[in-house]
């Protein structure tokens, strides 16, 4: 029979060990989080913006799952300002759509931005917001 049933003990928890990596993000809180598979080598952790205690963050770092490093991605293109509450979803693997936040407090951003991972230019109509891509190799 089938029910409704939710097996939690196949869930852990660990710690991921990060005393060996160089270059760690700035601490926030309030950021975006994606998922994203580079077709070259491996999957990342693309996270966006947030606030921290030294106000509201405007880059964007990356986590490499497989040799668990962060490093700072180079974006180009129109960027978004940054902001913190935001929404982020990753379509398809290949274009991250960014929705809203706050740039500052009591603000809020009502525009939309995609960004395309690993590519060097693309050319959508959009007239919500703009575009911004990564030529990190990184993402590629």
């Amino acid at each position: 029979t089938i029910g409704n049933d939710l097996y939690l003990d196949t869930f852990t928890w660990r710690e991921i060990d990060l005393s060996q990596t160089t270059e760690l993000p700035a601490p926030r809180a309030h950021h975006s989080m994606v998922t994203y598979s580079s077709p070259n080598d491996g999957t990342y952790l693309l996270v966006w913006g947030g606030y921290n205690s030294d106000g509201v963050v405007a880059d964007c770092v990356v986590f490499d799952l497989a040799r668990n490093s962060w490093r700072v991605v180079q974006e180009t293109g129109k960027k978004p300002s940054g902001r913190y509450g935001q929404s982020l979803t990753m379509i398809d693997g290949s274009q991250a759509y960014m929705l809203a936040g706050y740039p500052y407090e009591n603000q809020k951003a009502v525009d939309l931005h995609i960004m395309y991972p690993g590519k060097k230019h693309r050319q959508i109509l959009n007239s919500f917001g703009s575009h911004f891509f990564s030529t990190d190799p990184i993402l590629k």
